[in-house]
């Protein structure tokens, strides 16, 4: 085998390892987004069942009605926190997606250029 495919089977080889690199991050990204926006759904279903219990009527307590406007406000802030989280996440995803398009890239064109490489020559 000349120097030439020698390197080429080494820089494919790189290539490979790079683009699966940069595929399990982004797949790690993704599952971090993918669980913020589980946990922002959740919460809202929450919110959604508290609201629907929040009637005032002669069955609730002053207690339970005070208790209820905590929890939404809790639930507010919370709701915040994890939107921010999650814009954080869909950003980091979206930085991996582009490392992971480029790393593929790479990896086609080493690929394509080792697989001509093997070829014998045509005459």
């Amino acid at each position: 085998m000349t120097r030439n495919r020698q390197d080429l089977q080494r820089l494919a080889k790189l290539t490979e390892a790079a683009f699966a690199a940069a595929q399990t991050r982004l797949q790690q990204k993704a599952a971090v987004e993918a669980a913020v926006q589980a946990e922002l759904e959740t919460l809202a279903e929450a919110r959604q069942q508290v609201l629907e219990t929040l009637v005032i009527s002669g069955t609730q307590s002053p207690a339970q009605v005070v208790c209820h406007g905590t929890w939404l406000t809790y639930a507010e802030q919370k709701r915040a926190r994890l939107n921010t989280a999650l814009a954080k996440a869909r950003a980091m995803a979206l930085r991996e997606r582009a490392i992971a398009r480029k790393a593929f890239g790479r990896n086609q064109v080493v690929a394509e250029l080792h697989k001509r490489a093997q070829r014998p020559p045509e005459e």
